[in-house]
């Protein structure tokens, strides 16, 4: 037997199978299946209920007349259990479509072979928050089928194998497609899904080495290389923005990033002194305030003083984090070779 995800979904037969696009079919139609009589009254089975549940409540044509025969399936529909949704796909669900059925409606009108792709693969992931006002499907060249409502096709050639229940491009696939459709978001992208440990910047370097042809490759693949660089425990864009134009920018040191001791995670531990960068996450509360008080006056009684920063420090004034920075590493003994960037050279922020 096959266990459908999720509380309450029945069990689907060792005679299904999923087919190379990721669909639920049957290796062999049960007998019978379709050769009931014409006028014999047929309800969909606890398989087919499942196989909905499982597609979010979408069904094509082909999955449906394994179970019904055309005037049982014709029926659901004249009666208004089932509506179509466009040529050859169903859905049993009376209102609007949530993202997972959009998804599936889009992957079983576009055929085998296709994927979720751009934002709505990143959306799949846990990436995006949204999917994108369309849901984007990638199919082979090949595929000349009519979108589903709310979908567009984007013909791909050499397109991966998805993995998962819901097809969808590789986590890596992914966050590349992103950057190339929104380069200003490339380090968001490539960050967030570094924070979810979905991937890892070697993982992502050898796909990038793969792609000898990316949107906006001219000027986005530099700025990967050099993102990948600098990725290795990095888990926001505030913490990229520290380690750029903060610590890189004017030769401090390497922190080590989400040092844990104690358990405790710290952004960055240098030899003795912390430093907290705080984003939208996580400290937006009075109760969350106090606990990073608390946690910093702990760290400094065992010898391990912390500087805090959130976005304005890092983007307004890196300069100032900087010089700040360093007088702290120089106060607890370690030795710096920090220096005045292009942007605060002849500034009185560095000894002279």
């Amino acid at each position: 037997m096959i266990n459908l995800p999720g509380p309450g979904f029945p069990q689907i037969p060792d005679s299904w199978e999923l087919s190379t696009g990721g669909f639920w079919t049957l290796a062999q139609a049960a007998p019978g299946g379709n050769s009931g009589g014409m006028h014999r009254r047929i309800d969909p089975s606890v398989e087919m209920a499942g196989l909905l549940r499982a597609q979010g409540g979408v069904i094509s044509r082909e999955q449906a007349l394994i179970f019904l025969p055309e005037r049982s399936l014709q029926r659901l529909v004249d009666t208004g259990r089932w509506r179509r949704i466009t040529d050859g796909i169903f859905t049993d669900v009376p209102g609007v479509l949530d993202f997972e059925g959009r998804a599936w409606s889009g992957i079983l009108a576009a055929g085998d072979g296709s994927m979720l792709g751009e934002h709505a693969a990143g959306h799949r992931h846990g990436i995006c928050e949204e999917p994108g006002r369309d849901i984007t499907v990638f199919v082979p060249l090949s595929t000349r089928r009519v979108p589903a409502p709310g979908c567009r096709h984007v013909r791909r050639r050499d397109l991966p194998r998805s993995r998962g229940r819901l097809p969808a491009t590789p986590v890596e696939w992914t966050v590349l497609d992103l950057c190339g459709a929104e380069p200003d978001k490339a380090v968001q992208w490539v960050t967030e899904a570094l924070r979810m440990r979905l991937t890892t910047p070697e993982r992502l370097q050898q796909e990038l080495q793969k792609r000898p042809r990316l949107p906006g490759g001219r000027q986005l693949r530099p700025l990967l290389v050099e993102l990948l660089q600098d990725a290795q425990g990095l888990e926001s864009t505030l913490e990229h923005r520290y380690a750029t134009a903060v610590e890189r920018a004017h030769g401090l040191p390497r922190g080590k990033r989400q040092y844990r001791r104690q358990h405790k995670r710290h952004d960055v531990r240098y030899d003795a002194a912390l430093v907290e960068l705080d984003g939208k996450v996580g400290h937006l509360d009075s109760a969350s305030t106090f606990r990073d008080m608390y946690r910093d006056n702990e760290s400094l009684l065992e010898g391990l003083p912390t500087l805090r920063y959130g976005h304005h420090d890092c983007w307004n004034r890196p300069c100032e984090v900087a010089a700040q920075v360093n007088r702290m590493l120089l106060r607890t003994g370690q030795p710096t070779d920090a220096h005045p960037c292009p942007n605060c050279q002849g500034s009185d922020l560095w000894p002279s």
